[in-house]
């Protein structure tokens, strides 16, 4: 077991409670010896899965035979500490975001180490590890007790997901090991295998590194794959898909709660802004804004190679002259991926603009005489698309009085964060354009629910609904409903209205294919992303709420 039996005061039981003290979220104890993947861990390095991490070839003997790292070392105690889960997708993956973990781990399995010699009143010899060192630590995780081998690779605890770092602590102490766990709890599920955007898994189980958006961005040195760049979309530093997708952590994730762990400021904002903030720095301001981060794993030149490449999957002109500063930078690795994200740019939104954006700057083109800016299509896109949006918030407005389901909860708070901003910019964007704004006060209050108009200035509503949104009788439905009614109502309305929205998308590419102007052709993109990645979220929630075969989608 990896809990805590408090009616025996034994080491071992002493020890998880000291564990939890400091922090840690799991703890479990397995005996050291020969690892049972480490033939498959060797078979998948030579068969180039691995990439340029020639690193892991290093210690071979020592990761086949985990008594050998630590000599005299016969137990392991493992941890797992959570970094959240539940937090907005970005940019960034999340365990990236705040402190390196590495250095907030060691500390705190040295701590534990510290308590366990005075606890037994003698020197113990050991070593922390986390990510440190010649060991398997999944192995080793799944050995105690504290989760399972995902088919994405992640190991998946049951009460917890995988959102969460593995520490070991290997001491030469005799303790009584924790039944390892054998089951395989993904069942048929393939969700993580059919999201990853670059389509790096070679199998169940069975990552190609080197078309992973995390190595590519992290680990590798040189340049992107031409190839893979587009695939990458608007990522700068790991990805986190295919734990996103995944049931176990759509329904077992947590909120971030240890301090350490939030993100900085630098890394705050969307996709553009973090890229132009990248793209800004200079060696000084790169060690002074990410110091004690992981991220600083990539460098400088690495991170601006990944900023450039995501502006130019989702930059628009507004970012062109962040990108053509990125033209001198001192490292050819970020003037090649800037040269390739501008003539990205230039194809969407053609020569002219891009000249007028390297000339005079941004701004300048949406006033340029002859320069068109934005179609008829882009405006009404932009209006409905604010309708949608608010009766979306109006939707997530019911979940605190009709259920206390904290995966629901987190689902609607997530949806309010994400539809307000971007409702924020549809409304700038007008008004910057000089057109009609849509009021949304009435959607954005739940109480209006229960009315019958569904008006929107300049778009009547009241008689043509955009696609997906829900009409008066059935918002009425979903406010009488209660409980696990309200939960599995909710869920299948809100993936038809998310379905409605990705119908939009279609409709406005289909009428003016690119050629709308470049800000509502990414935002656009974006909402195609980002709608879908929700709706597999509220699947597998659906899918958790229902029996087994049940057809949980209508």
């Amino acid at each position: 077991m990896t809990g805590l039996d408090t009616g025996a005061l034994s080491l071992e039981n002493l020890l998880k409670a000291q564990a939890y003290g400091l922090g840690f979220d799991l703890v479990g104890i397995a005996s050291l010896g020969p690892m049972d993947t480490a033939d498959a861990f060797y078979a998948w390095i030579q068969h180039g899965y691995a990439g340029d991490m020639n690193y892991l070839q290093r210690g071979a003997a020592k990761r086949r035979d985990s008594r050998l790292p630590v000599a005299s070392a016969t137990t392991a105690v493992v941890v797992g500490l959570s970094y959240g889960g539940r937090e907005p997708s970005g940019p960034v993956a999340r365990y990236a975001r705040g402190d390196d973990y590495h250095e907030v781990m060691i500390a705190r399995l040295e701590q534990l180490y510290s308590w366990l010699e005075s606890e037994t009143g003698r020197a113990v010899h050991g070593k922390a590890y986390v990510d440190t060192g010649p060991i398997l630590e999944r192995d080793l995780a799944r050995r105690a007790g504290l989760g399972w081998f995902g088919k994405n690779t992640n190991l998946i605890n049951p009460r917890l997901g995988s959102f969460f770092f593995i520490g070991v602590l290997l001491i030469e102490l005799d303790l009584a090991p924790d039944s390892p766990f054998e089951a395989d709890r993904c069942g048929a599920c393939t969700r993580c295998l059919d999201a990853c955007p670059t389509d790096a898994f070679a199998g169940p189980r069975v990552l190609d590194a080197t078309k992973c958006v995390s190595y590519l961005t992290i680990e590798a040195k040189g340049a992107i794959p031409p190839e893979l760049r587009e695939k990458i979309g608007g990522l700068i530093y790991g990805c986190d898909i295919c734990q996103d997708v995944c049931p176990w952590n759509v329904r077992f994730s947590r909120e971030v709660t240890d301090e350490a762990f939030r993100p900085r400021e630098v890394l705050r904002g969307d996709v553009r802004a973090v890229a132009r903030r990248i793209l800004s720095m200079d060696d000084e301001s790169f060690r002074r804004d990410l110091k004690g981060s992981p991220m600083k794993r990539a460098k400088r030149r690495g991170l601006a190679r990944n900023a450039a490449t995501a502006l130019g999957n989702v930059g628009t002109t507004y970012d062109v002259p962040t990108l053509a500063a990125a033209l001198d930078d001192p490292e050819t690795l970020v003037v090649e991926h800037a040269a390739w994200a501008l003539e990205r740019i230039r194809s969407i939104a053609g020569p002219t603009v891009l000249a007028l954006a390297l000339a005079f700057g941004a701004p300048a083109i949406a006033s340029a005489q002859g320069v068109p800016s934005y179609t008829a299509s882009d405006v009404r896109f932009m209006q409905g698309m604010i309708g949608h949006h608010a009766q979306a918030l109006a939707m997530a407005a019911l979940i605190p009085g009709r259920t206390n389901r904290q995966d629901i909860r987190s689902l609607g708070e997530r949806i309010q964060v994400s539809q307000k901003d971007e409702i924020a910019m549809m409304q700038q964007w007008l008004k910057d354009r000089h057109q009609r704004v849509p009021a949304i006060d009435a959607h954005a209050d739940h109480h209006a629910m229960s009315g019958h108009s569904m008006n929107l200035p300049a778009i009547a509503m009241s008689d043509t609904l955009m696609p997906g949104m829900l009409t008066a009788d059935q918002l009425a439905e979903l406010g009488r409903a209660q409980g696990d009614e309200f939960v599995k109502l909710f869920l299948k309305d809100m993936i038809r209205h998310h379905e409605g929205a990705l119908a939009m998308v279609a409709s406005l590419l289909g009428t003016n294919g690119s050629g709308q102007e470049p800000e509502v052709f990414r935002f656009a993109s974006e909402v195609d992303t980002d709608q879908r990645a929700e709706i597999a979220r509220m699947d597998a929630l659906l899918d958790a709420l229902s029996p087994p075969g049940a057809t949980t989608r209508r």
